[in-house]
């Protein structure tokens, strides 16, 4: 018995995985190595920090002259819940706030403690 696959099938299973591992790496792999417990994944009670992007166009377009430049084919950015990007401008929003690995290392130890 042969398996015989649609080659652009195949593709994008591969291109999906590749850009899953990507995101991944980004995220949930960098809040854990960075001991950010609460972050870097999407679940109920978490923090919702979310990037829409379209994988077909998104390009950092920054450079050392303009390190400024907005990437292309980010469609929208929430942060905790909150629109702060939608059509290729700021929102005006600015709900969140710079996180410090000592400060959410100690959130992590307190909220273990019975």
């Amino acid at each position: 018995m042969s398996l015989v696959l649609d080659s652009s099938a195949a593709l994008a299973w591969i291109y999906a995985e590749e850009t899953t591992d990507a995101v991944r790496r980004m995220t949930g792999l960098s809040a854990y190595r960075f001991g950010l417990s609460g972050r870097g994944v999407l679940r109920a009670g978490g923090y919702a920090d979310v990037t829409v992007f379209d994988p077909e166009t998104v390009a950092d377009r920054a450079t050392f002259e303009v390190p400024t430049t907005p990437a292309a084919g980010i469609e929208h950015v929430f942060v905790n819940g909150r629109p702060v990007w939608c059509q290729g401008r700021p929102t005006g929003e600015r709900p969140g706030r710079a996180l410090r690995r000592q400060q959410m290392q100690g959130e992590a130890r307190g909220a273990q403690r019975p």
